[in-house]
């Protein structure tokens, strides 16, 4: 599947993306933050800004992972991710939620 990716470097950013460039399905990629992850509101604006204008919005976040560089409960990001497991574990993820 070809796709299109926007790098926001920061939530914040999401709603800063303009809706031309987007196709009909959107992916946010988030860091596992835990529990805020789920009840942030900057997130929950940006996602219902795009369903309003009929997008399809998956959220996305990496499965925490427990490996000598990186200690369970800690914050992760698909960074992470690529660096202990490589790129392949990284489209995999993304891949297995659309």
């Amino acid at each position: 599947m070809d796709s299109d990716v926007f790098v926001t470097l920061g939530k914040i950013n999401f709603m800063r993306v303009s809706i031309e460039n987007l196709g009909q399905k959107v992916v946010f990629c988030l860091d596992d933050d835990g529990i805020k992850t789920f009840t942030d509101g900057v997130i929950h604006k940006a996602a219902q800004r795009l369903v309003d204008l009929g997008k399809e919005i998956f959220i996305a976040f990496p499965e925490q992972i427990n490996e000598k560089s990186n200690t369970k409960n800690s914050k992760i990001d698909f960074n992470s991710i690529a660096r202990l497991r490589g790129i392949s574990a990284v489209r995999d993820s993304l891949n297995s939620i659309i």
